[in-house]
């Protein structure tokens, strides 16, 4: 047909209907576009709402994580939790083409609606797939058992979960190609009604919906209160009263888990009280105590075992038991106790008194080893079975004596019985002789002569004199001595007497003597003391001990060379209190050791010759007994001097 032919009515129509046909077409061509990129991303905000609301549930069970302050403990039981509610949200209504899905670090399965926890499929699946960032969101598209999936995921950092919400690839689209299809179905004149009919029916069909997605994002935001208008019909009103039903399931579950929570913070600060209580009595007990499990390990240990295996507690509780009892057999010791050695943590040998206390704690077995310190206790037998013997040495000492004594006195007084006698018959014959010469006979004054030489009555006359001043001196000295054993030896009183030690210091240089004379010189300066309170006994052993000491110590820097060095003892007031001073000038005490020298059993000497008691026991007698003071002064290759300070009335602290 010509143009021409064509009425207007009929070019207008044309005109017109090709005007509308080109208008539809390019109405319909940038709906089609307006309407693609809408749908896209209302598909994309549906899905991300999707993944933000799994993300406040995870994050609302990480937050009641930190609440518990042992996060080890109950991360897997919640995130247990969480994957629960969120299947019963996604995997209950049987939509199997669109479904989130979690895969932790390693892309293994977390949460699926068709695979179990663990698989590892999804490892070479999303290989190439790099995390998220934190808080952002990326989309995928891969292919899944012969079908093509379109996913958002999102990266839950606090877990190391990869979460996912995936939907059909042909779904994604899917609306886009009816939108089109319709549109050009209608591009005649209907198209502009079902454009506007169908914007109409978007608007009041996802007005309720937006209203209910936002009181969900509130709620997921921690807002339990949200109001949610439940009077709707259909699908959109069964939403809305299942999202009501899911918020007061979700209040009352949060109570549930408070009250949990406040439950087991109770238990647990009862815990940690009934631990605190008996780590302090185990802390606190006067005796070692070590926990021991069943392979040998030390669980724990209190202050005690640490003092004396030489660590603290918790060096101890690193230890396997047998470093300190490696031949310890528990079944052998089982409730009785026995005295055994056990090793330090310098390998010190130490004698201990141990008992083992089986128990059952749940699944172990564990040992209770719990032992005393033999070392102070063996070191005061030691002593005693010392002191016993002193005593034994003096009682017999003491009898000696007595026994000498008799027969000292015999001999004294024969001695001078003869020493008599002698002037006497000296005299005597001095008258015979004068009596001889007087008669003038030559013959009786030879006779008498010869005699004389016969008798070598000379060298009677010349050495006699000094024989018996040498005898008498000699019964002098043993008379001193005796006296001397007497008063060293007498048993001390119970009670503190007055005594004069500058008397008692000459007693025990006398009984001493012998240990000295041959090295040493004796000086003395023996200074004005008042009567001191004490056991006069005891301070005999320590100056004893001390000059014997003074003796060895010159001994070891004369040798056998004959020379001699110096022993000299001053005593003095001071106040109140008086001062013994014992010095030699001995060889003197190296510094890396004067810590030492009052420790029980340490001694210097060779084998045989100390015992590393003496000072020790001088020390225990001045300072525990007599509230006095005992230091020294020692210059290497000098000397050493001892220094005693007793108060005039010494007593015992506390008494």
């Amino acid at each position: 047909m010509k143009a021409a032919n064509l009425t207007i009515r009929t070019r207008l129509l044309l005109l017109v209907g090709a005007g509308f046909i080109f208008t539809t077409l390019v109405l319909t061509a940038v709906a089609s576009k307006v309407l693609t990129t809408e749908a896209n991303q209302m598909q994309s905000q549906l899905l991300a709402e999707h993944l933000d609301f799994i993300v406040n549930v995870l994050q609302r069970k990480q937050e009641i994580l930190e609440k518990t302050g042992i996060p080890d403990v109950y991360r897997s039981a919640l995130q247990e939790s969480a994957c629960r509610e969120l299947s019963a949200k996604y995997y209950t209504n049987g939509n199997a083409s669109s479904y989130p899905f979690i895969l932790d670090a390693q892309r293994r399965v977390v949460m699926h609606p068709r695979v179990l926890p663990g698989d590892d499929s999804g490892v070479a699946l999303f290989a190439n797939l790099a995390n998220p960032p934190p808080q952002g969101i990326s989309q995928i598209e891969y292919e899944y058992q012969g079908a093509s999936k379109w996913a958002l995921v999102r990266f839950y950092a606090p877990w190391n979960w990869t979460l996912f919400y995936t939907t059909p690839l042909s779904a994604k689209y899917g609306m886009v190609r009816e939108l089109r299809t319709t549109l050009l179905a209608t591009m005649i004149a209907a198209a502009a009604l079902v454009l506007g009919t169908l914007s109409l029916l978007i608007t009041v069909v996802t007005r309720p919906i937006r209203a209910l997605t936002v009181g969900a994002l509130r709620m997921v935001g921690g807002e339990l209160d949200v109001p949610i208008d439940v009077r709707g019909a259909g699908e959109v009103g069964i939403l809305a009263q299942s999202l009501a039903k899911l918020r007061d399931a979700v209040r009352v579950k949060i109570r549930c888990l408070d009250e949990e929570i406040d439950e087991r913070k109770k238990v647990q600060e009862a815990l940690g009280h009934a631990l605190q209580t008996t780590k302090q009595i185990i802390d606190s007990a006067p005796f070692a105590l070590v926990v021991v499990d069943a392979a040998g390990k030390i669980r724990q240990a209190n202050e005690v075992a640490g003092k004396i295996l030489g660590a603290s507690s918790a060096e101890l509780a690193t230890q396997s038991w047998a470093r300190f009892v490696p031949r310890l057999a528990h079944d052998r010791l089982h409730g009785k106790p026995e005295e055994i050695a056990v090793l330090d943590m310098q390998g010190k040998s130490l004698p201990v008194l141990l008992s083992v206390i089986p128990i059952h704690s749940g699944d172990d077995d564990l040992w209770i080893e719990a032992f005393l310190d033999l070392t102070e206790s063996r070191r005061l037998e030691t002593q005693l079975r010392h002191a016993q013997k002193l005593e034994a040495v003096g009682q017999l000492a003491s009898g000696i004596a007595h026994e000498i004594n008799t027969p000292a006195q015999f001999v004294g007084d024969s001695i001078e019985f003869l020493a008599g006698i002698y002037e006497q018959t000296i005299a005597l014959v001095a008258r015979y002789r004068k009596a001889v010469r007087d008669t003038g006979n030559p013959s009786l004054i030879e006779e008498m002569r010869q005699a004389e030489d016969a008798a070598d009555m000379a060298y009677t006359e010349e050495n006699a004199p000094g024989a018996l001043a040498r005898a008498r001196d000699g019964m002098s000295r043993i008379a001193t001595i005796v006296r001397a054993m007497k008063e060293f030896a007498h048993p001390d009183q119970r009670e503190k007497s007055a005594a004069d030690l500058n008397q008692a210091l000459r007693t025990t240089l006398t009984i001493a003597r012998n240990e000295y004379k041959y090295v040493a010189e004796l000086e003395t300066e023996f200074g004005g003391l008042p009567p001191v309170c004490c056991h006069v006994g005891d301070l005999n052993q320590v100056f004893l001990n001390l000059i014997v000491n003074a003796a060895h110590a010159i001994s070891d820097v004369v040798g056998k060379s004959g020379k001699k060095g110096r022993i000299i003892v001053r005593t003095f007031s001071d106040g109140d209190k008086v001062r013994i001073e014992i010095a030699d000038t001995g060889c003197g005490i190296a510094p890396e050791i004067r810590d030492r020298v009052f420790d029980p059993f340490f001694t210097t000497k060779e084998v045989g010759r100390g015992t590393g008691q003496g000072l020790a026991i001088a020390r225990n007698i001045v300072v525990e007994k007599h509230g006095g003071t005992l230091s020294f002064e020692s210059e290497v290759g000098k000397g050493t001097t001892f220094v005693i300070v007793l108060p005039a009335n010494a007593q015992k602290p506390g008494e």
